[in-house]
Order: C-alpha cells, then sequence, then structure tokens
C-alpha cells in the first residue's frame, strides 16, 4: 500500500505489507489466490480465485486490520469488486453473476436479478446529488448492453429496474461517464447513450492489439482508452483530448491517485504524471503463482490516497 507524498518525494511510499491469508487465518492448506481488489474509504475490499470475499479496515494504513471473510461459493471465482456506498451495497462480478453484499459482509450475497454470463460492468460515474439514495450500472449480457437502476427503499431494500441500452457484443470493458457508456470490444471502442440508446464508433483496433481497458479519470469528463502501451484520453463524447500517455509497458490494469496515473505489468508499478505523461517511479514486484498484479485506487473521490498493489497470494 502507498501514499501520495510532498513532490519532494517519491510519488507512492510503502506503508505496510499483508498477507490476507495469514491475517485472515486461512491455513495454508488452502491458500487464498486473490483476483479482484477495491478501495472504499478505508474499507479494502480482496476477491479471491476460490469465491471468497475478504475485508479489512485501512483505517491505520500502516497496520492492516482484518474484519470479515465471506464465502460466496467454492466455484465462484471474483474477477471484479465495485462498492455502491450511495445504497450501502457491494456489488460483485463473479464466475459471469453480479452479486449483492452489504458494505460489511455482514451477511450472505444475493443475486442481481436472473442475470448470467455477464462479460462486463461499470458504475456511471456523474455529479449526481451525494445524498440520494440510488445509483445505476452498466451491464453487458451476451448481445445486450442493459442499464440497471438500483434505488435503497425503507427496511434496506433495494428497488432495481432494468432496460436496454443498445444491442452490442463481443464486450471486453465498460466505462460510464455522464451520459456515455463507453464500450470495448477486441475491435475497438465505441459509446452509447445511456439514456438514447445511440452509439458512435470512437476508433478501431489494430488486430495485434493486446486487451483493451477503458479508465474513467478523476474530474468527471475524461476516460482513458488503452491501445497496446499507450492511453488515448477522450472527453465524454468521445473526442481526444490532450496529449497521450505512453507506458512502459502494457498495462495488465490501470488506476489513478490524482496527480499521478498508475500501471502495474511485467512484474513491475509505474507512476506517470497525469498532466504531461512524465514517468516518476518503478515500483518492481515479485510476481506468485499466477495472479494478475492489481491496482485499486479509491474511485470515491474522498481523498482517501491509498493505492494498493496485490499479487496472487501478497498485498501492499
Amino acid at each position: 500500500m502507498g501514499s501520495q507524498p510532498p513532490a519532494s518525494r517519491a510519488a507512492l511510499e510503502p506503508l505496510a505489507t499483508l498477507d490476507p491469508a495469514a491475517l485472515a487465518g486461512v491455513p495454508a492448506s488452502s491458500p487464498l489466490t486473490v483476483r479482484a481488489a477495491a478501495l472504499s474509504a478505508h474499507l479494502l475490499y480482496l476477491g479471491t480465485g476460490g469465491g471468497k470475499l475478504l475485508l479489512f479496515s485501512l483505517q491505520d494504513p500502516s497496520n492492516p486490520e482484518f474484519l470479515r471473510l465471506l464465502p460466496i461459493g467454492a466455484t465462484i471465482p471474483v474477477s471484479a469488486i465495485l462498492p455502491l456506498p450511495s445504497v450501502a451495497r457491494l456489488l460483485v462480478h463473479a464466475d459471469g453473476l453480479l452479486l449483492l453484499a452489504d458494505p460489511l459482509l455482514t451477511r450472505p450475497v444475493r443475486r442481481l436479478g436472473s442475470l448470467h454470463n455477464v462479460a462486463a460492468v461499470a458504475a456511471r460515474r456523474a455529479s449526481a446529488d451525494p445524498g440520494s439514495p440510488s445509483c445505476s450500472i452498466a451491464v453487458s449480457v451476451g448481445k445486450k448492453l442493459l442499464r440497471v437502476d438500483l434505488t435503497l427503499q425503507d427496511g434496506d431494500e433495494l428497488d432495481v429496474q432494468t432496460r436496454d441500452i443498445a444491442a452490442v457484443e463481443g464486450v471486453k470493458a465498460l466505462a460510464w461517464v455522464d451520459d456515455s457508456v463507453f464500450v470495448a470490444t477486441a475491435t475497438g471502442y465505441s459509446l452509447f447513450s445511456s439514456t438514447a440508446g445511440h452509439g458512435v464508433d470512437i476508433f478501431t483496433l489494430p488486430e495485434s492489439s493486446g486487451r483493451p481497458r477503458v479508465r474513467p479519470l478523476s474530474g468527471g469528463d475524461e476516460v482513458m482508452l488503452l491501445v497496446d502501451n499507450v492511453g488515448v484520453v477522450v472527453d465524454r463524447f468521445g473526442q481526444p483530448v490532450g496529449s497521450s500517455l505512453v507506458f512502459n509497458t502494457t498495462p495488465d490494469c490501470i488506476a489513478e491517485v490524482s496527480p499521478y496515473v498508475i500501471v502495474a505489468g511485467d512484474s513491475k508499478v509505474d507512476v506517470y504524471r497525469r498532466r504531461n505523461g512524465a514517468h516518476l517511479q518503478t515500483i518492481p514486484v515479485a510476481r506468485t503463482g499466477q495472479g494478475v498484479l492489481i491496482v485499486a485506487s479509491d474511485d470515491d473521490g474522498i481523498g482517501t490516497e491509498l493505492v494498493v498493489i496485490a499479487t496472487a497470494y501478497k498485498v501492499r
């Protein structure tokens, strides 16, 4: 784990290293393999390949505290975790399903509707009323791009409304900024209006390109679209803005803690200045097992300035 220090020091400073299995008291005969991570305020969530959710408190980042382990199914590997604080839920994408948990993992998970074979999911990022007990997510299922609106009601119940946005298949990743849902496929990037449903192509990808990735940036108006080792920054209408960021390697994942963009790949984490793309720092990471490096920054915009770097068995 690292935080943003004064400009005279390294962009990321190490705070702590944790062994999730050891802190959770899991025996060595049943190792945990980290597949997903998310930060929300001072809470760190980890999802494993063996169908478990783990919760840690980073109230004191230098001394992480294990809070809870919640099994969701031994054959349900976790691929993504999205905190939804406005409706007091944690959204979990696991084995093509969407599951809902409470923020402290005190109750069993519940499925979100009857959705299955979910390829990608993204929560809407917009300057909505922070006190509103509702949120929206975009979901790719089969050949459909769906909008799901969640509203928290009395008794901690959720009202769920689902409607189609557009027909699109082969979705690899999603991001939702304002009214625009950005869609990444193996052939290129496009965006769709979440209200009107009409779509436009942004650009196509060369046949030899690596996996496309899309990352909303702080401020709420810009998105980074990855083309191999180049991050192309566009506005919410899909128009290029500013300069692209050229990374030293093709990222496995991208995160942001303003004013930095942080990418992970090739057994290292690189830190760049978002404004001009300058490379500031490289942090070597010893990979163990087959886990992909994960960088999770707090997307709530509340200034926790923490970054979590995870391999299959270690987090720091």
